[in-house]
């Protein structure tokens, strides 16, 4: 069973909690649903041999509020990646998590290796503003 490490990364003004183990191969990156946490993604990250790293989401576990902009966040991810040294990831999330992911992987397709949504939250852009991802007034 694989050690579980949690770990905090400022990235700018936001400060991301993160959870991590260690494996071999590109790393699964995990990004929970509305209203959790890392810590929901650590049965599978034990279940599986590569290493992993599942984020809190900017104002869930210990992550600091930052914005509700998908595009923001997914800018805040992209950081969080460089600064760990990753260049190259498994994509998985569950509902808000799986909007993000799917951001992400959109803007970073030559990084992102492989993409699994469960249970997407489908986010539509504001009428307002449909050149903007934003999510759902109740985030």
């Amino acid at each position: 069973m694989s050690k579980i490490v949690q770990e905090e990364l400022d990235i700018g003004r936001v400060r991301l909690g993160l959870r991590r183990t260690p494996g071999r191969g590109a790393p699964v990156v995990m990004l929970h649903g509305l209203m959790d946490s890392a810590i929901s993604w650590d049965a599978f990250a034990r279940s599986i041999s590569r290493p992993t790293i599942a984020f809190d989401l900017p104002g869930f576990g210990q992550s600091t509020l930052a914005g509700d902009d998908l595009d923001e966040w997914q800018g805040i991810f992209a950081s969080a990646l460089g600064e760990l040294g990753i260049d190259r990831y498994f994509l998985l999330g569950h509902s808000l998590g799986g909007a993000l992911a799917s951001s992400m992987a959109s803007a970073r397709p030559d990084e992102t290796r492989g993409l699994l949504l469960i249970c997407l939250l489908y986010t539509s852009p504001s009428p307002r503003d449909r050149t903007r991802s934003r999510m759902p007034s109740s985030a």
